[in-house]
């Protein structure tokens, strides 16, 4: 279930492939694997094996800032969004999961407010 990436290039950048892609792409050379690529579900491995640490990084800061803006608009439930971060970075332990929908619903709720300085303010405030 762990396998780490072998070069340095899989490492920084990833390889592009998060399923099985000896079907699906025919300049693939390596080799037939059976279940997820790579023989690995761990979510952090595959997002490595998709787009690196270059790419897991502004990921994962993405996710944090997302909670940043659903706990500032929603300050009443400021630990339920941060206890919802957490949970995601412990499944990705696992495997990579959708936690993200949770946030893009009370996203959606932000993005109907009328006065957009208001959420402006709210992205770039720092979270007490």
């Amino acid at each position: 279930m762990y396998v780490f990436p072998e070069n340095l290039k899989t490492w920084l950048v990833g390889d592009g492939y998060l399923n099985n892609p000896f079907y699906a792409d025919p300049y693939y050379t390596g080799i037939d694997w059976h279940g997820y690529y790579q023989n690995t579900d761990v979510g952090y491995l595959r997002f490595i094996f998709y787009f690196g640490l270059l790419g897991l990084i502004p990921f994962c800061i993405f996710m944090c800032k997302v909670c940043k803006v659903c706990a500032n608009y929603f300050s009443m439930y400021r630990e339920a969004f941060v206890m919802i971060l957490l949970l995601n970075f412990i499944v990705w332990f696992k495997v990579s999961t959708d936690i993200f929908l949770v946030f893009a619903l009370f996203l959606a709720l932000i993005g109907k407010n009328e006065d957009k300085s208001i959420n402006e303010k709210m992205f770039f405030a720092p979270m007490a």
